[in-house]
């Protein structure tokens, strides 16, 4: 159960932050604290490790240096005397080299036994998902002329946990080897903990019940992801209500939103706009939308493709390789099928995981892998409807063959002048059974899955005089 509480925080904590969002959550428990060992001795031996670790590297010393003291200073955890029971999380440093921000994040390993066994995140429910899946979020951010991109600013960090619980997420520290250890507890939610995704994502979904306009309410509810707000309109004015709502809302709760992206940047130069957004970007010409890379200036959205071909081929490497084509709308479908066979097969000839494949399939991979190169050069249109449309309609197409069978989604706009605009929204794709099946009942197999696709599509969209075919 959660527990929220209105909260206003000491003065000297406030004047560090201004940032929080004042609510006490509980941890979603399902066994007592009580059940967990004693963890102080297995945190000090990680940390001895990992002071060497940075005794190594002093670059990264500095910035482990700076991300905690960072944390301390905006409250978000606090040093204190040793209590007589506590939960000792083992830390460690992430480098991020793509992130634009924090090039480095501290997680903190709540999934580390202590002495009896469990650990803080065996006694932890994980908690339901509340939020739309990324699914139907890269839908609808199709389905928009004009759209933004943005996300919460240290969005786990600025959400408090209860204080009683807050013994359960102590850490160790000192800058220097020479000098004592000290005792921190983490104020906040953590990164690391199975509980944290829940209780951040609870806290949108809270504002969103408290909000009085209810179209702010649902893009707040539905255009979430995590912390990455993606959301569009068709109009430049209305875009630009959007961006202002929502930033009032989060706001209202200390949950800043920063890298602003948008294909409309003229809104944000007008002269009347006082209010621009202080991290709103209109240099980059690359932007990462929930995995995906788009083109703000062009709106377009690309692919990038990272295939080394000088490892042993093995069922593992493959594998490894092939789960790197992030592809959630299957707008890449006919070539990332290609691995799924080839998978397949191996998985027929009863290789061990680091056997070298036959040389059919290794010329297969090969092929496939060499032509994958190609892929940097495509580029895919956002968005996939006319500009002011008077009929949407939604087509729905499937097929299979012996290895495979498939579906693809279209949408076809037609404007008040004539015009038609056709363009693939998603597609989906599977291997064909193991066992042995005509193709009438393959394509029967396709057909059923282009009914199901369908669903989920019309289901996310939102969308007015919207016809279908099959």
């Amino acid at each position: 159960m959660i527990i929220v509480k209105i909260y206003s925080p000491p003065p000297h904590v406030a004047n560090l932050t201004g940032d929080f969002v004042f609510r006490f959550l509980s941890f979603l428990s399902r066994n007592s604290s009580d059940c967990l060992g004693e963890s102080y001795h297995i945190a000090e031996k990680r940390l001895f490790h990992l002071e060497r670790k940075l005794k190594n590297s002093p670059s990264l010393k500095t910035k482990y240096q700076e991300f905690i003291h960072e944390y301390e200073n905006m409250g978000h955890m606090t040093e204190i005397p040793r209590p007589a029971f506590g939960c000792y999380l083992p830390h460690h440093g992430v480098v991020r080299e793509a992130s634009e921000t924090t090039k480095l994040r501290v997680v903190f390993d709540a999934s580390s036994k202590t002495a009896s066994g469990v650990s803080f995140n065996d006694i932890q429910h994980v908690g339901p998902v509340v939020q739309d899946d990324l699914f139907s979020i890269l839908l609808r951010y199709r389905q928009h002329r004009f759209v933004v991109s943005a996300d919460v600013e240290k969005m786990y960090r600025q959400i408090l946990v209860d204080p009683e619980q807050r013994h359960l997420q102590l850490i160790l520290w000192r800058d220097d080897p020479s000098s004592t250890i000290k005792i921190f507890q983490l104020n906040t939610v953590t990164y690391g903990t199975a509980s944290a995704p829940f209780l951040s994502t609870r806290c949108l979904l809270q504002l969103s019940e408290e909000c009085q306009d209810l179209g702010v309410a649902q893009l707040i509810r539905e255009d979430f992801y995590v912390d990455d707000f993606l959301s569009g309109t068709d109009s430049e004015d209305e875009l630009l209500k959007i961006v202002h709502s929502v930033t009032s809302i989060l706001d209202s709760a200390c949950l800043p939103l920063r890298k602003w992206r948008t294909n409309a940047p003229s809104i944000f130069r007008t002269e009347s706009n006082t209010s621009q957004p202080k991290t709103f970007d209109m240099s980059s010409s690359q932007a990462s939308v929930l995995g995906l890379k788009w083109n703000p200036s062009d709106d377009i959205l690309q692919f990038s493709v990272d295939m080394e071909l000088n490892q042993p081929v093995t069922k593992r490497t493959i594998l490894s390789k092939s789960a790197k084509l992030f592809d959630p709308l299957g707008l890449l479908s006919p070539c990332t099928i290609i691995p799924k066979i080839i998978l397949q097969k191996l998985w027929q000839s009863k290789l061990d995981w680091d056997d070298p494949v036959d040389n059919s399939l290794l010329k297969e991979w090969n092929t496939f892998a060499e032509n994958l190169k190609s892929l940097t050069e495509l580029a895919i249109p956002r968005c996939t409807i006319i500009c002011n449309p008077i009929k949407i309609e939604l087509h729905a197409f499937s097929d299979a063959s012996q290895l495979a069978y498939a579906s693809s989604i279209y949408l076809r706009s037609i404007d008040a002048s004539g015009h038609v605009l056709v363009r693939l929204l998603c597609a989906k794709t599977k291997v064909a059974p193991l066992k042995a099946a005509t193709i009438p009942r393959l394509e029967l197999c396709g057909a059923l899955l282009s009914a199901r696709l369908s669903a989920k599509v019309l289901k996310a969209l939102r969308l007015q005089r919207l016809c279908t075919s099959k």
